[in-house]
């Protein structure tokens, strides 16, 4: 615990002597510079009873997120409180009405972890997935505050059943109840004698279907990709729009006169990274510059904003989601949800829905361009096959939804909401 309590320390010290010259370290530090006295404050005129959820970024943000509007919604006069720890959470979603309070997860320090607690007052917490931090469980405990993991995923790989299992594996059992994803992870904390669990599945498959369901039609998309077979790759890095882009320049010479569109849908949109793009693509065009340019006439579009994806699958004919090729793989359910055959690189050890709809037979697995090349030709050439892949996708997605009303019931059922 020294050890930790150091490396905790240090690892602040090393962000705060960055912050100058790296912008995400900046948010970081300045981020969580008066979250005590925020969170002090905001509780001195907003007393009651408050449920603290914390999110480790943006992705389980969206897991969260049907949890806390069902709260919202049935309980009205029970407080929300969100916490991020990555600047890329926070910062997108400070401002969203679903809390009562947002800010960052301060350092997890024994003395902070106190602080903050001691401030914020909630009545429960409520992590996502695989957000645990000694001191934090450790100091909720002390105080008797409920703890649940909600849509938790544990791998045997993990450091929980590693060398330094002897101090990982005792926070788990600061936590009052787990509403896992899959039944590896069940079988995991069973065998360590761990029976407070609940197979619910994963939050997101709820939230997915919301976000569909209110998707926003974009009429300059769907003119564009009207009578042709579109590609809509989102959250892409270079790696993967380097085989993108051979692949439609392929299509221009080989293909002239088949319909295809192309759209990408980058995970960095700042300029350089358009600019180069750009520079690899011959006949592409901006979303920014359609007011000046007919985008029915460019193979490849290239989105230059943000928060159109979700809505921009519904006009793919197949859906490839990026980052495969690096840390692990982008939201797959976000474009599954519209029933779509799905591409994507291979790194999705830790992504249990991209694992299943792979072992199904609606997603595909890409590994170099040739793959690449064969999979995007068979989906667009044999239309009962992509048929098949788009309802196996679909299906799975109806099949999963339900995770948040196992855990509402729960908490119901151990009286969180009562007055």
């Amino acid at each position: 615990m020294i050890l930790y309590n150091f490396i905790i320390s240090f690892y602040a010290l090393v962000l705060t002597i960055i912050s100058p010259f790296h912008a995400k370290a900046k948010l970081w530090i300045v981020g969580r510079k008066n979250t005590l006295k925020n969170v002090d404050s905001f509780r001195r005129s907003n007393p009651g009873k408050l449920i603290w959820f914390h999110c480790a970024s943006l992705g389980e943000f969206e897991q969260g997120r049907p949890i806390m509007e069902a709260i919202r919604i049935q309980y009205p006069g029970i407080l929300l409180a969100i916490t991020f720890f990555s600047p890329s959470g926070y910062e997108f979603r400070k401002n969203d009405r679903i809390a009562d309070w947002i800010g960052y997860l301060p350092n997890d320090t024994k003395e902070t972890s106190f602080l903050f607690i001691e401030a914020l007052k909630p009545t429960a917490a409520v992590f996502v997935k695989y957000e645990y931090w000694p001191n934090y469980f450790r100091t909720l405990k002390k105080n008797d505050i409920p703890l649940f993991i909600v849509s938790a995923i544990l791998r045997p790989d993990q450091r929980f059943f590693g060398f330094f299992k002897g101090f990982w594996q005792p926070l788990l059992f600061a936590v009052n109840h787990f509403f896992v994803q899959n039944e590896e992870t069940q079988n995991l904390l069973n065998n360590l004698g761990l029976q407070n669990v609940t197979l619910a599945g994963d939050n997101r498959l709820d939230r997915v279907i919301e976000i569909a369901h209110n998707a926003k039609e974009i009429c300059d998309i769907k003119i564009a990709t009207a009578n042709s077979i579109a590609i809509v790759a989102g959250s892409t890095w270079a790696d993967d729009e380097i085989l993108l882009i051979r692949w439609i320049e392929n299509q221009k010479q080989q293909n002239p006169n088949h319909s295809i569109k192309l759209i990408i849908v980058p995970h960095e949109t700042h300029k350089q990274h358009i600019d180069n793009i750009m520079q690899r693509a011959e006949n592409s065009v901006l979303w920014s510059d359609r007011a000046t340019k007919d985008l029915r006439l460019y193979p490849l579009i290239i989105i230059d904003t943000v928060g159109m994806l979700s809505s921009l699958y519904q006009y793919a004919s197949i859906a490839y989601v990026g980052g495969g090729f690096g840390k692990g793989i982008h939201n797959t359910l976000e474009a599954a949800v519209w029933s779509k055959p799905l591409l994507f690189g291979p790194n999705i050890q830790k992504f249990e829905e991209a694992k299943n709809m792979v072992k199904l037979g609606g997603a595909i697995l890409i590994h170099t361009y040739e793959e690449l090349e064969k999979a995007l030709f068979e989906l667009m050439n044999d239309h009962a096959y992509l048929e098949k892949c788009s309802k196996l996708n679909g299906d799975y997605v109806k099949s999963g939804v339900g995770a948040t009303n196992k855990v509402m019931q729960h908490l119901e059922k151990v009286g969180l909401f009562k007055n």
